[in-house]
């Protein structure tokens, strides 16, 4: 392990433990009470070492714990972290520093191997804030509670969101969180190791099916893991409502003077269909290798005006006009060479953007990305 890892790892574990110890404190009350809310015990809430951001006294950010990391490490490589975020001078030098995640926040660490290897983060109020899910890198090689995938279990359950896992591991059961429709990715098949489990997919039930579609595609590369185990429980869903998820279940069951062994036995009532799906083949891919090495800000700056906000990431108003963006949610990263809005929800690289932005066909954004070479 590099130098720069383990930093990072300690970075890391400090940070897991410092909004853990908030959720448990009278700071973290407000959190308390929204995870009681989502039928959540704090008990749960600590077995994954889920924590709170601290109150920041009428200010967007607190700056607790940039403090205290920069105590500790160099800043520098504390802002490499993400855990921090700093204001920068017109000269580039920094003039002042703040956490990165703001007032109001649940904070869920991502473990791997029992390591935190980053952070997701979701408001508990209907505030001011634009973003209501916030992370400290872009989530798409783990999973939420993926450390059971190579436990010895016979049963596994697979849920869409974080709190969805934690409703079922209310009644003791087993679950991860693909942390949205996105599902399982070709690129995690070294995660599920366990060949003979069996996988039962508990996504919501949506009324455009986009849970169905996720259900599907995921259960098809799980089977091109070597999993044939493969089961589904179908939401019960009312007419008057767009989707059903296992925690509003768990919720609607809890408000209603219900026990927590009247939704255990509901559950598992609930019929596991067997899913018949085709093994997963892999989308025939054109040759985009002279994109990679495009720099994306090259591409991007010619549109958007950005503010650096760390050594390797930038920031901006969307230039996508489907919301309005009063508070800069618009992020471009040199190391992935992507940008992501944390409004709109649009991600890619630079022929995704010129796409987007200028509503080119593939093959038109893909030429004119060429010119940047």
């Amino acid at each position: 392990m590099s130098t720069q890892d383990s930093g990072k790892d300690f970075l890391y574990e400090r940070a897991a433990f410092y909004y853990n110890h908030i959720l448990n404190s009278v700071d973290g009350e407000y959190a308390v009470n929204y995870l009681k809310h989502r039928g959540i015990t704090l008990r749960v809430a600590n077995n994954f070492m889920l924590g709170a951001t601290p109150p920041c006294n009428g200010k967007k950010h607190s700056n607790a714990l940039a403090l205290e990391l920069v105590r500790l490490m160099d800043t520098e490589q504390v802002l490499a972290s993400r855990l921090i975020s700093s204001s920068i001078d017109e000269q580039n030098k920094i003039i002042d520093i703040y956490d990165y995640f703001s007032n109001g926040r649940i904070i869920t660490p991502i473990f791997s191997k029992g390591n935190p290897i980053y952070f997701t983060s979701r408001l508990t109020f209907n505030g001011n804030l634009p973003h209501k899910h916030i992370n400290s890198s872009h989530p798409m090689s783990n999973i939420f509670n993926q450390d059971i995938l190579s436990n010895d279990n016979t049963e596994i359950y697979l849920t869409e969101g974080i709190f969805d896992a934690l409703s079922l591991a209310m009644i003791n059961k087993n679950a991860i969180a693909t942390l949205g429709t996105r599902g399982v990715s070709i690129g995690q098949r070294e995660l599920f190791t366990r060949k003979f489990c069996k996988y039962v997919f508990v996504f919501d039930n949506d009324e455009n099916k986009s849970g169905q579609h996720a259900v599907t595609k995921t259960a098809s590369i799980l089977k091109s893991f070597g999993i044939d185990q493969l089961y589904q429980i179908i939401l019960p869903r009312k007419q008057s409502s767009s989707k059903t998820d296992i925690n509003q279940l768990l919720c609607q069951c809890l408000h209603s003077d219900h026990t927590l062994k009247d939704f255990s036995i509901f559950f598992d009532n609930l019929e596991r269909l067997p899913l018949v799906v085709d093994t997963y083949q892999p989308p025939i891919k054109t040759d985009y290798k002279y994109t990679s090495n495009t720099e994306i800000m090259k591409v991007i700056s010619d549109y958007v005006t950005l503010s650096r906000i760390s050594p390797t990431s930038y920031k901006g108003v969307c230039p996508f006009k489907s919301h309005e963006d009063t508070n800069p949610s618009f992020v471009v990263y040199t190391t992935t060479n992507t940008f992501k809005c944390f409004g709109c929800g649009k991600y890619g690289g630079p022929v995704t953007f010129l796409m987007e932005f200028l509503n080119l066909s593939k093959e038109e954004a893909i030429n004119k990305v060429k010119q940047y070479k």
